[in-house]
């Protein structure tokens, strides 16, 4: 048994080991940090976002915009504008990889599946000399969560596990983000000339 007191009070009290113990682990616990990008808002403060897939599974893309007010592009593997849709979808599967879980070991343990050759993914907001990774390795099932094991890259020794879905979302091919326009055109068509390789001409015309 444990005796407290409150002093301002003037009331003492006894309360059981376990009770106490029980108290500060869930303190502790809610201390921890649940977010593992430190910027408030992905969708608002980042400027590029990584994706480096990991040994043998593709390419790193990174996205870029100059401003917040700008819109994305496509820095790696090539350059081009970027499609909006699957970028809006990175930034939310991006936002949702909170920690559910914490885990004792550290990256070096193998059933984590976080060795350097794993999918890391990095953002970077303005002001920031270097972009936060984070390292994602195995998939597990921990009670009613169906997770990915994670870490921070600069906090190898605190390993979490995050919703696997946002992962998975995550690993889309560096084609996706491509824009699929050819050309944008702001005023209406009136001719258009087609011409084969082969030196075949053909013209269309709108009649209005």
């Amino acid at each position: 048994m444990l005796f407290r007191s409150l002093r301002d009070r003037k009331i003492s009290f006894v309360v059981s080991a376990s009770q106490a113990a029980g108290v500060f682990d869930v303190a502790a616990e809610k201390l921890r940090a649940r977010v593992l990008f430190p910027i408030s808002s992905i969708h608002t403060e980042a400027l590029a976002l990584i994706v480096d897939p990991g040994t043998a599974n593709g390419p790193r893309i990174v996205l870029q915009r100059n401003s917040v007010e700008e819109p994305w592009f496509l820095a790696e593997p090539a350059r081009s504008p970027a499609e909006a849709t699957p970028v809006q979808k990175l930034l939310a599967a991006i936002n949702s990889l909170r920690a559910l879980q914490f885990y004792a070991g550290g990256a070096a343990d193998a059933r984590y599946g976080l060795s350097s050759g794993a999918l890391q993914i990095g953002v970077q907001a303005a002001g920031q000399k270097q972009p936060a990774m984070v390292r994602f390795g195995s998939n597990a099932r921990d009670g009613e969560f169906d997770i990915t094991y994670a870490c921070r890259v600069d906090a190898l020794d605190e390993v979490v596990g995050v919703p696997q879905e946002p992962v998975r979302m995550a690993r889309a091919p560096w084609t996706d983000y491509v824009t699929l326009d050819v050309v944008k055109l702001a005023q209406p068509v009136q001719r258009l000339d087609l011409v084969r390789a082969a030196g075949a001409k053909r013209t269309l015309m709108r009649k209005d």
